[in-house]
């Protein structure tokens, strides 16, 4: 959170809504953010995030949760993106690897960092295929 910069009043996007998803959702939690957005493809795990304190949450199934998270923020996107996938099933790894790339902006998520992420969630996809 700290190297995020999640701060009062900031707008999160956690993308996965497994354990380390839900944690990092009640850690953002001390920080007072406006928004803390979950984005995930299972709408059991974004019920429970609902529960813990998200306030918005996204099923990336069709593809558009970087259009819907554009929409919930009034086309600013969010402040910091954490990337919390784990290991999903490979349809979800690319969408949900290609919505952190869009949603992070230059101060919470360099473009340096998002690219090493994409490589390396490439890397994982190769071993898994």
């Amino acid at each position: 959170m700290l190297n995020g910069k999640v701060v009062p009043g900031s707008t999160v996007a956690i993308v996965g809504a497994g354990p380390i998803g839900l944690a990092a959702l009640l850690t953002a939690r001390f920080y007072s953010p406006a928004q803390i957005i979950l984005i995930d493809l299972d709408d059991r795990r974004l019920e429970v995030a609902r529960r813990l304190g998200a306030t918005q949450t996204i099923n990336s199934a069709d593809g558009k949760a970087a259009e819907t998270v554009k929409t919930l923020t009034a086309g600013r996107g969010v402040d910091t993106a954490i990337e919390a996938v784990g290991v999903p099933g490979l349809a979800g790894l690319r969408a949900e690897r290609d919505t952190v790339f869009s949603l992070a902006r230059s101060q919470s998520l360099s473009d340096a960092s998002a690219r090493k992420l994409v490589r390396e969630l490439d890397l994982l996809e190769a071993r898994l295929t």
